[in-house]
């Protein structure tokens, strides 16, 4: 039994509501000694998360006992119940206290935006303690038979937690330094009393206080203007809300709810003059005046702040609002005209924002479909039948039926993804049961509309899973064909054949092309049973014809077509004339000669297609080729630093070193090598004057030496680069998926120039280059038939940026034979910001106008494969909801969101959002610190069970899967589960681990190639999971140190740029920590540092204080207190240790005070 204890009256509270649980559990032995200590250890072991919820609230609020006892002694009446003897309430009346702790203190106390920051950072602080305590409590509110005094203390403190999070939003999104808004505290009155946002009390307090904020801004930004048609003021009466001025092309000037009326009628004229202007009449320059886009501005921030009360705290914890609430988040969207017409406009409170289309934003319905509860389906029916009702019913046509149908299935489809991911045990039993189902209910009548498309989104949903894990099986085998994925694969087969439909077939070959490709679409065909060949090939490509892939060389443009007409003319006619004709254009001769290779190559290799034209090669011509092929320098040879190669980077480490010191030439460190040629530093002179031993590794020789001469097998650094030339990636099996950024480059960039050099090593490079290929297409989120076209179309676009102005550069010869890492570095940059950079900012223009061309291109267009991959069908002209299942749009494929599609969106919008942009740069190592704490844990669980039992040779033969197989008790699957996270940590990260140094024992250390190339299964040794200080066991200890440098270098940018001081905070919180304990401040200080002052020096420092600057006394202020407050007294055990109370303070400081960078 231990607890954390901080303070006397900490530990006052805690002992004595564990004899109150003691009380409640031997009731009737009370003053027994043997009873009363059974006692108090089965209360705290019952009650022990309950305690640890009051400890974690201590240790963000350290005042919380003194209030506590304070509380105690003068409670507030409407906590009394809080205080008994009957039962622990100690956690809560800490949350209690916590949560009132957030009430500003004063009415004007968040009018000023520091004021606001402050705020919002103590509510950060408490928020990660608050809502862990929420979470315990509604997790085990079956299993506790919690009393009617906690849960009402419980609803209590969520109505002020509620509270405190809308001011939080509201603060956030609508007070900007600048605002509009000065005074936000009306919002903290108003939600005073149950703040609850699932009832719909609270939801219109809120939007009461955003149509008043609404109208201030509106009376200041427009005065007491009028609308030409309507003459009510901009700024709104009592009975409506402010509309802001538009000025139509006849110059008179209406309000926004009048134009939005004018818009959306079948005239579309000037409501004053009956002019007539287009439907989609943009507002003129005077619109956009100052005053009206900052008006607007200020609307689309209140509106972001009500969808995230919505997102948030509407529709927390999984589950709907009230009834009332959804109604009223209904009526946002719809607004009715003077005219009377019920039109759609933006989820927001504001009356004048009708939408451009009769289409429904889906933030609504997407929240309602993930959440649960006997009601979200008739909210469903609810919406979709208010949805219909908007439609345009003097239509021709049921286009915009079509378009809600496919908003609604896509939220569906997206639910279920959300739902089950894919490690979730249960995706393939679900997929196989949704298949099931849907078999006969995908086509369902007109009256079950609702129903028909849900069934159609789960129908979707399990053919894309059921085609993912058939890529898995047939191409990558990394998953066994178990009993369970032949079901699925059944369950598929039947919905194909039986269903009554051919689209849901179309839909998983469609699926399976787009994501993977038509190569492993066909070997897939051919590998698979007879039964499975039945329903994975479409009607159209029955029997064994041979289909020609389409020809993805028609990115060379017009020229390449015309070169390949000629050609086949040629070979079927004998007909040369205009082949000849278009070989002899002296213009651009070299593009000529390239395109004919191409058509050449391509006609040829199709033609071996067809047995007619199969035949075995000769051995001359077999010898032909073997000498034409390697006659050419074998890259092995090459002593040329290969481009996205991995690097050594100490030598950046050095320079980073040298650059630092300061400019009086005092400083010279110079670098030496003990005798087992590990690096150290020799500072001041660079020459040695102490012994000491070599820490790197448990080598523990003698280095540095004295008189400046070094001991015998100590030399100098000569500064030897150990980057490898040529291709050192190794084999492509064990290349990680993911790519990796190098130098400059980013990942996908990266991944494109890697491609192409794998293609421009011909020979051994196929694995390689179809491992690039997954890789980039894993980053932009297209499918591998899109990224060859974007590898085509870059290939394209090099041929024809070769000019003559370009063939006329020079470049230096370093940088075109990649003689050294500063060479080749320089040479990717340029080759990246000149030809790879452009695509990719194009990339989505360029692959669907190459896809047209290749739809349109009259040899191959033809091509039922191509056609389905590409979409080409139309719909019917008229076509009832009732088909909707027979509708192309619903089986339309669909790009799903992901981290690399936002990547990419990013570096096209170009916009600056320093902390985002280092988020993505860094998000491939990021997402692995969420295996930190599994790796941890088994570090753990494997000390405590082989401690002291295990030498260094029994360690390397005791494997993982003999540890596994003894952990057999209940902590098996805690174990195993901690295992794959070493390993799926590992395999994200041991690529960047090549030539990254770490610090140990104050030397650098490096992990070996052998090491990092090393890869982690059951076969892999104890000694590689625990960390040591030599041989395998750095592979953890580089891994945990890698990972959490990465964390921490994050977090450190993202303060920079929020100003941010967190050696602020950990000094603040140690402060008040050691007060709240009777400890003095600066207690672990030297006494050197605590002694009075001088005289002289008094007004010494006196006159040094008065002459700084203001912005440099601040900094000097905070660095002083860092100083003093985290000094760490050092023992003097080796020649870096340093006595800084014999350090004169200028001296330490003027470094930093001067350094133009801080």
């Amino acid at each position: 039994m231990a607890y954390p204890v901080r303070s006397e009256s900490e530990q006052l509270n805690i002992c004595e509501n564990i004899m109150v649980g003691c009380k409640q559990i031997i009731q009737g032995e009370v003053g027994r000694l043997f009873p009363a200590l059974v006692g108090c250890h089965a209360a705290f072991h019952h009650h022990k998360a309950r305690f640890r919820n009051f400890s974690d609230i201590v240790h963000v609020w350290p005042e919380c006992c003194e209030k506590v006892a304070k509380f105690q002694e003068h409670a507030e009446q409407e906590m009394m119940y809080l205080l008994t003897a009957d039962e622990i309430t100690l956690d809560l009346m800490g949350l209690h206290l916590l949560l009132k702790n957030l009430e500003p203190p004063s009415k004007d106390a968040l009018n000023k935006p520091s004021s606001r920051k402050q705020w919002i950072r103590v509510l950060c602080d408490y928020r990660p303690v608050v809502e862990r305590i929420f979470g315990f409590f509604r997790e085990n509110e079956q299993g506790h038979d919690f009393s009617p005094r906690c849960t009402q203390a419980i609803l209590t403190a969520r109505y002020l937690w509620t509270r405190a999070i809308v001011l939080k939003l509201f603060i956030e999104h609508v007070c900007t330094d600048d605002s509009e808004v000065k005074r936000c505290m009306p919002l903290w009155v108003m939600l005073r009393t149950k703040a609850d946002m699932k009832t719909l009390e609270s939801l219109e307090k809120v939007e009461k206080f955003l149509k008043s904020c609404n109208k201030e801004v509106s009376s200041k930004i427009f005065g007491q203007q009028k609308c030409a048609h309507c003459e009510e003021p901009y700024t709104g009466t009592q009975e409506t809300q402010p509309s802001p001025p538009v000025t139509l092309p006849c110059n008179h000037t209406i309000c926004r709810r009048c134009f939005n009326e004018t818009i959306i009628s079948p005239d579309v004229t000037c409501p004053s003059c009956d002019q007539p202007f287009q439907k989609d009449f943009q507002p003129v320059e005077a619109d956009q005046s100052e005053n009206v886009l900052a008006y607007q501005d200020f609307r689309r921030r209140c509106n972001n702040f009500f969808m995230e009360v919505i997102s948030q705290l509407c529709f927390a914890e999984g589950t709907p609002p009230s009834n009332d609430i959804v109604n009223k988040l209904l009526s946002y969207i719809t607004v009715q005209t003077k005219k009377g017409q019920e039109v759609t406009k933006q989820l927001t409170i504001f009356d004048d924002c009708i939408d451009s289309t009769p289409v429904v934003r889906s933030f609504l319905l997407q929240h309602l479909m993930q959440t649960s509860g006997l009601e979200v389906h008739q909210h469903l029916e609810n919406y979709f039948r208010r949805a219909l009702r908007l439609i345009d019913p003097i239509a021709t046509t049921s286009d915009q039926s079509h378009s809600l149908c496919h908003l609604v299935l896509q939220c569906m489809e997206d639910s279920c993804h959300q739902r089950y991911s894919e490690e979730n045990k249960e995706l393939i039993q679900a997929a196989t049961e949704m298949l099931r189902n849907s078999c006969k209910k995908i086509q369902l009548e007109a009256d079950h509309l609702l129903e028909n498309m849900e069934h159609l989104s789960q129908t979707r949903f399990s053919l894309s899973v059921a085609a993912n894990l058939m890529y898995k099986s047939f191409i990558e085998k990394t998953t066994k064909l178990n009993t369970k994925l032949k079901r699925l694969f059944e369950a598929v087969g039947k919905l194909c054949e039986e269903c009554g439909s051919n689209w849901p077939r179309r839909y998983f070959i469609k699926y399976l092309c787009r994501c993977y490709g038509t190569d492993c679409y066909q070997t897939i065909r051919n590998e698979c049973d007879m039964a499975m060949k039945r329903w994975i090939t479409l009607p159209e490509l029955q029997g064994n014809k041979k289909e020609e892939c389409h020809d993805r060389f028609i990115v060379c443009g017009e020229g390449y077509t015309q070169m390949r007409e000629a050609f086949v003319q040629a070979a079927l006619n004998e007909d040369n004339k205009k082949l000849v004709n278009l070989l002899q254009t002296k213009k651009n001769k070299w593009k000529t000669e390239t395109r004919f290779l191409l058509v050449v190559y391509r006609e040829f290799t199709m033609n071996f297609l067809y047995e007619e034209a199969q035949q075995q090669f000769s051995q001359k011509v077999k010898q032909f080729l073997q000498r034409t092929l390697m006659n050419c320098n074998k890259i092995q040879n090459k002593e040329s630093y290969f481009p996205t190669m991995p690097q050594d980077d100490l030598d950046l480490i050095k320079e980073a070193l040298l650059a630092s010191r300061p400019d009086d030439g005092s400083e010279n460190p110079v670098f030496h090598r003990c005798p087992n040629g590990h690096l150290y530093v020799i500072g001041d002179c660079g020459r040695p004057t102490v012994v000491a031993r070599c820490k790197a590794q448990n080598c523990g020789l003698e280095i540095g030496g004295q008189s400046h001469v070094l001991k015998a097998g100590n030399i100098k650094d000569h500064g030897v680069d150990t980057t490898d030339t040529g291709h050192i990636l190794g084999r492509a099996k064990y290349r990680n998926l993911a790519p990796f950024p190098e130098r400059s480059l980013k990942p996908v960039n990266c991944a494109i120039m890697k491609l192409l050099l794998h293609m421009a090593m011909y020979i051994g490079a196929n694995n390689n280059a179809q491992k690039d290929l997954r890789s980039i297409s894993t980053v932009l989120g297209k499918s591998v038939e899109n990224v060859l076209i974007l590898i085509h179309y870059l290939l394209a676009e090099i041929m024809n940026s070769r000019t003559q102005a370009r063939i006329g550069e020079r470049a230096e010869d370093d940088i075109c034979l990649l003689k050294d890492k500063r060479s080749r570095e320089t040479w990717e940059d340029n080759f990246n910001k000149r030809y790879i950079v452009p695509v990719l900012e194009k990339s989505e223009e360029i692959m669907n106008t190459v896809n047209n061309r290749i739809v349109n291109d009259k040899r191959l267009g033809n091509d039922p494969l191509l056609q389905l991959l590409y979409e080409t069908d139309k719909p019917a002209d008229i076509l009832g909801t009732e088909y909707l299942s027979e509708n192309p749009s619903v089986w339309q494929f669909r790009d799903r969101i992901s981290v690399d599609h936002l990547m990419q969106t990013f570096v096209k919008s170009q916009q600056n959002c320093p902390v985002l942009q280092q988020f993505l740069e860094e998000e491939h190592f990021l997402r692995a610190l969420r295996f930190v704490p599994g790796i941890i844990r088994l570090q753990k669980m494997l000390i405590q069970k082989y401690s002291r039992r295990l030498n260094r040779s029994e360690a390397l033969g005791l494997t993982m899967d003999k540890i596994l197989m003894e952990f057999q008790d209940t902590r098996s699957s805690e174990i195993q589960s901690c295992w794959n996270d070493f390993k799926q940590a590992w395999e994200n990260v041991h690529q960047s681990l090549e030539g990254y140094g770490f610090p140990m024992n104050g030397n650098f250390v490096y992990l070996s190639k052998e090491n990092c190339r090393r890869r982690m299964d059951e076969r892999t040794s104890i000694a590689c999971v625990l960390p040591s200080e030599r041989d395998t066991g750095l592979c953890s200890y580089a891994l945990l140190f890698f990972l959490l440098e990465k964390q921490n270098l994050f977090l450190q940018k993202y303060c920079q740029q929020s100003k941010i001081n967190l050696w602020d905070d950990f000094g603040t919180g140690e402060t008040k920590l050691l007060e709240n304990n009777d400890k003095e401040s600066f207690d672990n200080i030297s006494s050197t540092f605590k002694q009075k002052l001088s005289e002289g020096q008094s007004d010494a420092l006196y006159e040094i204080l008065n002459n700084l600057p203001i912005e440099q006394l601040d900094y000097l202020s905070k660095m002083i207190f860092d100083c003093l407050l985290l000094t760490i007294d050092i023992p003097q055990k080796d020649e870096e240790s340093v006595d800084m109370s014999k350090v004169r303070l200028k001296e330490a400081i003027e470094s930093y005070l001067y350094d133009p960078h801080m």
